[in-house]
């Protein structure tokens, strides 16, 4: 890995860290990075490790590292959609699944709402998370060297979650948040792609607990901005089946009520659920 500067437009520069040859694992090349804001991953891209690679011949077997688009895409809420149909039907499909769950510095925000998002995600898109908190291995990216990681989560829990009853009484929040904080008293993974040591996180990867039988366990997310679109299009489709009902124009009552179907049957959220029953 190498540091290097990117030019965005003429005289101004951008750091950015990638890979530099020789890349000795062919699946690499397919990972795309960019120091822009915006999401450079439409797909889940797996790359297989074998574990000799990491500790020497005497290792054997491999896993796969799955690098995975981001929830609330920068590009809309029609590829949040994709990615997110993409990423839990991949998960579902596996034999057993751990979660790297990374914290960038750069979105932790001013309020640690960068955290908030982090936790609620994951809650979103697992069922029974409280239970699953073993197969969650947290790693954090571009934080300074100095700063102490789990200091700044107990900030967010006393500043934010105590603060407010709602959060408070989010039993599932208060669980994964106080998962982090308890694991990164212990050990943070501070992953660095210069001057880290992945054989120390391969290692700890390694002694996570992998969740069986994923399709009983991931589900759908999305982002907020996204819920609100799809809730709007239904909305505007339930209103057309009416107005096609009224004019009696029977292919257009199918048209809109198949657009809601394929929602409900892609997305399984109550609230399409509840709105295709009404129709």
């Amino acid at each position: 890995m190498e540091k290097k500067k990117v030019e965005v437009e003429n005289g101004r520069f951008l750091e950015h860290v990638e890979a530099v040859e020789p890349i000795k694992n062919p699946e690499l090349r397919r990972i795309i990075s960019s120091p822009r804001n915006k999401s450079e991953t439409r797909y889940i891209t797996p790359v297989t490790v074998p574990l000799r690679d990491i500790f020497g011949s005497h290792e054997t077997g491999e896993f796969i590292i799955c690098d995975a688009p981001g929830f609330g895409d920068t590009a809309g809420p029609e590829v949040d959609i994709a990615n997110g149909v993409g990423v839990i039907e991949a998960i579902r499909g596996c034999k057993s699944v751990k979660i790297l769950a990374l914290s960038s510095y750069k979105s932790l925000g001013d309020r640690g709402q960068g955290i908030q998002k982090l936790t609620h995600l994951l809650i979103n898109m697992m069922r029974d998370i409280e239970d699953r908190l073993g197969s969650i291995f947290y790693g954090f990216t571009k934080y300074p060297s100095s700063s102490d990681i789990s200091a700044l989560l107990i900030d967010v829990k006393i500043s934010k979650v105590d603060t407010d009853p709602l959060l408070r009484s989010d039993s599932a929040f208060v669980a994964v948040l106080t998962d982090m904080i308890n694991k990164t008293k212990v050990g943070v993974e501070k992953i660095d792609p210069l001057s880290g040591d992945p054989k120390r996180t391969i290692e700890r990867l390694k002694q996570v607990r992998g969740i069986m039988y994923p399709r009983d366990v991931f589900q759908f997310s999305m982002s907020e901005n996204t819920q609100a679109c799809i809730a709007s299009q239904v909305q505007r489709d339930s209103s057309n089946v009416k107005v096609a009902l009224k004019h009696r124009n029977h292919a257009l009552v199918k048209h809109y009520l198949n657009n809601v179907k394929t929602l409900n049957d892609l997305l399984e959220q109550s609230s399409i659920r509840d709105a295709y029953a009404e129709l």
